[in-house]
């Protein structure tokens, strides 16, 4: 999409335009489950926010500090530094007490740092974060989202699931 702002009304020419934005809505190109079972979905689930979701249930973690799912989301950035960069997560829980986390990779540190922790929603809901220049990898054009989901407190069942309906980058 490309937005011109700053015009004036009526007839004028290209001069008269103050900004030129070009923003680009970028589709996950790869996914890796580290943790957790894909039960259901693919890559085409996750393009689209068509409640065709990719099912991913809890799996064993060696540690109480891992997340039962995480669930990793690669695309090519179509800018290497963007002003703007905007990662949109819609998802889902089959119950209630977990906690939905989503990092965005720092090429720059070399690991994942946090961007929003909240209660995850039995219903779909989206969340966006906002990154910066060293959440897309200098040369490839690569950036690398994960989506936990962990019960910090007691629920009343150990097999729960996370129903990943989209996710989608906004870079301009």
């Amino acid at each position: 999409h490309v937005y011109v702002s700053g015009g004036t009304s009526g007839y004028g020419t290209w001069s008269d335009f103050a900004t030129i934005k070009y923003v680009a809505a970028t589709a996950p190109t790869a996914f890796e489950v580290f943790r957790g079972v894909l039960e259901s979905g693919d890559l085409d689930a996750l393009s689209t926010g068509d409640d065709q979701y990719m099912v991913v249930r809890n799996g064993i973690v060696a540690l109480p500090s891992e997340s039962p799912i995480t669930v990793r989301v690669l695309a090519l950035a179509p800018l290497e530094t963007p002003n703007r960069f905007q990662f949109n997560v819609e998802n889902k829980v089959s119950i209630n007490g977990l906690t939905q986390r989503v990092d965005l990779y720092d090429y720059t540190a070399g690991a994942f740092v946090n961007a929003d922790t909240h209660a995850a929603q039995a219903s779909d809901t989206l969340v966006s974060v906002h990154g910066g220049p060293a959440n897309i990898e200098t040369g490839t054009r690569n950036i690398k989202p994960q989506l936990r989901i962990r019960a910090d407190g007691p629920v009343f069942t150990n097999m729960w699931r996370s129903y990943i309906d989209q996710t989608a980058w906004i870079i301009s």
